[in-house]
């Protein structure tokens, strides 16, 4: 888990972050909101530690089967290698360490947001959820505050 993730979150101006434990592993939480009416509409999770591929895929189909559970099959998943690497080669380490393997699964048709599930290149899950309602004010206060310092 990284270590200096927490303190980073916490030097941006609209987000909140923080570690903790979720179910069996360390996490590191960052909680974003509006800039201007502070509502909350980004939560992103890092769970777990670095891991090889093998392990790091065992971790992340387990998130990725409580989604499953909760919402349903994933609007989109995407599972590939990309060159010079591919499955079974005996390289999966590296493809994963190099950002060279993805793997991603989208829940776009929720009517609260869209939730992900990713693996890291560091074998960390990556959980995030954004409020379909709020992320579009934060887009329009984003904006706001962008054009007031023009």
């Amino acid at each position: 888990m990284p270590k200096s993730f927490t303190p980073f979150a916490n030097k941006m101006p609209d987000a909140l972050g923080f570690n903790g434990r979720v179910g069996r592993d360390d996490a590191a939480i960052v909680l974003g909101v509006t800039p201007k009416s502070r509502k909350l509409w980004r939560v992103i999770m890092i769970l777990g530690d670095e891991a090889t591929y093998s392990t790091a895929k065992v971790n992340f189909h387990g998130y990725h089967e409580l989604l499953v559970s909760k919402y349903g099959l994933p609007s989109n998943t995407y599972d590939y290698f990309t060159a010079p690497y591919e499955a079974g080669d005996g390289y999966e380490n590296t493809a994963l360490s190099t950002g060279n393997y993805k793997l991603i699964s989208f829940w776009m048709d929720l009517q609260e947001g869209v939730v992900s599930a990713e693996l890291t290149k560091s074998g960390w899950t990556r959980l995030a959820y954004e409020s379909r309602e709020f992320s579009d004010l934060n887009t329009k206060e984003t904006n706001e505050l962008a054009s007031e310092t023009l």
